[in-house]
C-alpha cells in the first residue's frame, strides 16, 4: 500500500475531529445563499475527488466507498432538484458538478485551505446524513 499523501491525511485528521464550537462555519454561511441541491452537487464533487485521490494512492477499498457516496449525493441533488421545482436539473448541476471537482482539486493543493476543507467535510456529512447516506 502507498503512503498517504499529505492532502489525504489531512482530510482524515479534520474530518475525524467535528467542529463542535457555536459559531458559523464558511460552509454553513456559504449553503444558507444557494439551494440545497447545489450543495448536494458539492457534496458530490468533494466525494468524487476523494475518490480519485484515494484511488492514485493505491486505497480502493477507500477510493469505492468515496465513489459510491458521491454518487448518492449526486442522486439526492437530482432529487433535491425536482423538489425545489428545478425544470432544468442537468443543465444547473451538471456544469457545477465540473466546477466544483476542479475546485476541490485546487483546494486540497492550499495548505491555507484545509480548515475550510475540513468544514466542507464536516457539513457534507451532516447534509448527508440526514439525506439518508451512509457516511463512515
Amino acid at each position: 500500500m502507498k503512503p498517504l499523501s499529505l492532502t489525504i491525511l489531512a482530510f482524515i485528521v479534520i474530518t475525524a475531529f467535528p467542529n463542535t464550537g457555536h459559531t458559523q462555519t464558511q460552509a454553513e454561511e456559504q449553503n444558507e445563499t444557494q439551494a440545497i441541491s447545489t450543495s448536494m452537487i458539492r457534496c458530490s464533487a468533494l466525494y468524487f475527488h476523494m475518490a480519485n485521490l484515494t484511488k492514485k494512492s493505491g486505497q480502493t477499498a477507500q477510493s469505492n466507498t468515496a465513489t459510491k457516496i458521491a454518487k448518492d449525493f449526486y442522486n439526492r441533488a437530482y432529487e433535491q432538484a425536482a423538489a425545489e421545482g428545478l425544470k432544468n436539473a442537468h443543465d444547473v448541476l451538471d456544469p457545477k458538478l465540473t466546477i466544483f471537482t476542479k475546485s476541490w482539486g485546487m483546494h486540497f493543493k492550499d495548505p491555507t485551505m484545509i480548515k475550510e476543507n475540513g468544514e466542507w467535510a464536516n457539513y457534507c456529512k451532516s447534509l448527508g446524513t440526514k439525506a439518508g447516506i451512509t457516511i463512515k
